[in-house]
């Protein structure tokens, strides 16, 4: 199952999305692409932002960050991550790590 949802700051008329979050195989997917994220580019946009790189992160069932675990096994010889958020994810790897997940 996959769910969507999108968080947005501001009243409608000037609102800006923040975070989009998605849930696959029980793992929740919160993509941030908000000016306080580590995204580029990073002003904002308003409720249809587009970026070329976006802040990813991985919780696990249990609600713990899984996001190093799930970089470290979608790039095994590429990507490190020393946090619980992966920084300026590009939009190419942002697919990998969603389909990674997906066939768990």
């Amino acid at each position: 199952m996959i769910s969507v949802i999108t968080r947005q700051y501001g009243k409608l008329e000037n609102a800006e999305v923040t975070n989009i979050s998605i849930t696959i195989n029980s793992y929740r997917v919160s993509i941030g692409v908000a000016k306080g994220h580590y995204c580029s580019p990073r002003e904002c946009q308003g409720i249809n932002p587009e970026r070329q790189q976006v802040e990813v992160c991985v919780i696990d069932n249990d609600g713990e960050y899984a996001t190093k675990e799930i970089f470290q096994k979608t790039f095994p010889n590429n990507k490190t991550i020393y946090d619980d958020v992966a920084p300026f994810v590009t939009t190419n790897d942002l697919i990998k790590v969603l389909s990674f997940i997906e066939r768990l």
